[in-house]
């Protein structure tokens, strides 16, 4: 794993750089560690920025700001994964609107807090390396599971939205619900009301009523299940 840390405290760089050192040695795992001290520094990178798997972020830097850094990195790329780190916990709302994997405070726990966001780092990075073959209309296709956004089923047809590296597209094949839905719900699919399973990865926010995607297309949510939905989502992020 390829992991940046971008501080403008060359304390806190040792520290958070001391936890990764601690994490992969026990592991016994392969990685490497880049530091920067200024977001200008790691926004100068360009699209070097790619190599990275793991940027460690603080938001309050002196001279920059680490949300816009995290707005360069989404533009870049919505594959690296981003640790906000902070002395405060106010930014933590304005931080997920950047996919954050974690959100982590400057105390006594900063080392527990590490380990634990490279556990979920590892996890989601596996997960993205699982592939699923399905019998399309258009053909055989077979795609990482982290770029099917959603299934949904109309009239015994049920039309996959998929990321193909490219643009989102749209294959069909006449199948029930039922017939696929407990493959998807093992991989953490969400049914977010009858005849439609969302993947939680893929969720932008849930908001009144309304689940907005990666891809800025609108699920509606029954008001019956809008609680379970929301609760859902908070809980797959807490464990991601």
């Amino acid at each position: 794993m390829n992991i940046a840390i971008c501080d403008d405290e060359k304390i806190f760089i040792e520290r958070i750089n001391d936890g990764i050192t601690g994490y992969f040695r026990k592991n016994d795992m392969d990685y490497t560690v880049t530091s920067f001290t200024s977001g200008q520094d790691f926004i100068a990178l360009g699209e070097n920025v790619l190599e990275f798997n793991l940027v460690f972020l603080d938001i309050c830097m002196e001279n920059s700001n680490g949300l816009e850094v995290a707005k360069f990195i989404r533009q870049q790329s919505k594959d690296i994964l981003i640790v906000f780190v902070s002395a405060f916990i106010d930014y933590s709302v304005q931080g997920y609107h950047f996919d954050a994997l974690r959100y982590i405070l400057k105390d006594a726990m900063l080392g527990r807090a590490i380990e634990e966001s490279l556990d979920v780092a590892l996890s989601r990075i596996e997960h993205k390396n699982i592939y699923i073959e399905e019998e399309f209309n258009e053909g055989k296709r077979k795609f990482a599971l982290c770029n099917l956004y959603y299934i949904e089923c109309i009239k015994h047809w049920l039309y996959f939205h998929i990321y193909d590296g490219n643009a989102m597209k749209v294959y069909k094949t006449y199948k029930t619900m039922k017939s696929i839905e407990e493959k998807y719900f093992s991989h953490n699919f969400l049914e977010v009301r009858k005849g439609v399973l969302v993947n939680p990865e893929k969720v932008k926010n849930v908001l009144r009523y309304e689940m907005k995607l990666d891809n800025d297309d609108i699920i509606v949510i029954p008001k019956e299940k809008y609680m379970m939905v929301k609760n859902s989502i908070m809980s797959y992020r807490e464990d991601m």
